[in-house]
């Protein structure tokens, strides 16, 4: 498997000592990688999100062991049971026992289901685990783990990262987007290649 673009930065003592770019940032263009091409971060986000979650917890704003009804009242998956709760912990472990990607979503489209689709579909879908017995990989539940930040800080998902991870990592450069949204030098995203053709974006 091959990536269709990438930029490598070797970094010692804080220092860039060295960066190799490959492949194009826009193929139809022929316009190739550069030093300030912008690349989407896809499930990076998972863990600026358990960020996030971890902040409110240090600020007592809740617990990991709180189920997620706690502060997200429309979130009862169906066949879900009081006396075996999805908590926070389980979202940002994969141990919740989502199915694996948000219903209703297409993540081609590069746009992220928003709190309103998330809770129309979750009312109508089972569990496909029982909750905390064994880790099943759900971009579902990081969908509902990025709503939680957004539910108990009060304020915007995108919003809150970038002011309380990003900004202050100084990640000036780097932002929250749907597809709907673009940034100049923003590359154009690829999938990956398959025996049978290539794969839709992820």
């Amino acid at each position: 498997m091959v990536a269709s673009n990438a930029s490598v930065v070797l970094m010692k003592n804080g220092r860039v000592i060295g960066q190799y770019n490959a492949g194009y940032a826009d193929r139809d263009k022929r316009t190739a990688v550069d030093s300030q091409t912008i690349f989407h971060w896809g499930s990076i986000t998972k863990s600026l999100t358990a960020i996030g979650i971890m902040q409110l917890r240090d600020r007592g704003k809740l617990s990991l062991d709180d189920p997620v009804s706690r502060h997200l009242q429309w979130f009862t998956p169906r066949d879900s049971t009081p006396g075996s709760p999805v908590r926070v912990w389980n979202l940002l472990s994969h141990s919740g026992g989502l199915q694996r990607e948000s219903p209703g979503s297409d993540w081609d489209a590069l746009v992220s289901p928003d709190a309103e689709s998330i809770a129309n579909a979750t009312r109508d879908t089972p569990l496909v685990l029982p909750p905390q017995s064994r880790l099943a990989y759900s971009n579902y539940g990081y969908a509902v783990a990025g709503q939680l930040v957004q539910q108990v800080s009060g304020v915007p998902y995108s919003k809150y990262l970038s002011d309380n991870v990003l900004r202050p990592l100084g990640l000036t450069a780097t932002d929250v987007l749907d597809g709907r949204e673009t940034r100049p030098g923003l590359a154009v995203p690829y999938g990956r290649r398959t025996p049978d053709g290539p794969r839709a974006i992820e």
